[in-house]
């Protein structure tokens, strides 16, 4: 009877063990295939992300505004004279798109290039949460890129039943950033515009018709 009482111990402890032990491993494998989606390094790439700045204070051309529908009112009352200063003072111009807080990031594309001469390159458009993400590869860690958005909308000036269409470049000042994956996220918050008598790959509808001054 002892020698029974002693054997069905032995196992028993033995089946602990074993139960122990297989635990264990779960835990591990399990640790380790969450440390692997984290990784950067599981796919060869990393992360560079940021966003652009439309609901609170930005800078257009030197001037601030307290944000992008603030700088778009006064934008549409300016246009009729950049037209006019680009030769077409007798045109009705047409924005044929908005740049309110949930248009900005519309179609807007974010390029980012290495400061010096060699180097990772590379582009994403920006989300309807105004935010960007572009993937780079694990080489491309601590070094410097010239970071910039930019967003093309067609003006549209109409007469007499003719219509031309110019392109209205509104885009980030490049910002020189450097690259470390414990970096924050960038913010653009600081831009530029530029009417060119050209138009561009933008064809939104919409927008606002400015009066003719005439």
């Amino acid at each position: 009877m002892n020698t029974l009482i002693k054997t069905l111990g032995f196992v028993s402890i033995f089946s602990f063990i074993i139960a122990c032990g297989s635990g264990e491993s779960g835990e591990t494998s399990e640790t380790a295939n969450e440390s692997g989606s984290d990784s950067s390094d599981s796919d060869g790439k990393v992360t560079f992300n940021g966003s652009v700045v439309s609901a609170f204070t930005i800078t257009v051309d030197g001037i601030r505004y307290d944000d992008s529908e603030d700088f778009y009112t006064q934008e549409v009352m300016r246009l009729p004279s950049k037209v006019a200063a680009a030769g077409y003072s007798d045109w009705n111009a047409t924005f044929d798109a908005v740049l309110g807080f949930n248009d900005l990031a519309r179609d807007m594309m974010v390029y980012i290039a290495p400061t010096e001469k060699r180097g990772y390159s590379g582009q994403a458009a920006v989300g309807t949460n105004a935010k960007f993400l572009v993937e780079l590869p694990t080489a491309a860690r601590d070094s410097s890129y010239n970071v910039r958005a930019v967003k093309r909308v067609n003006v549209l000036l109409t007469r007499a039943g003719e219509t031309k269409r110019f392109c209205y470049n509104f885009s980030a000042v490049d910002k020189n950033v450097p690259f470390n994956e414990k970096d924050k996220p960038i913010v653009l918050d600081t831009f530029v515009s530029k009417l060119t008598l050209y138009a561009c790959e933008s064809q939104q509808t919409g927008g606002i018709v400015i009066p003719s001054t005439q």
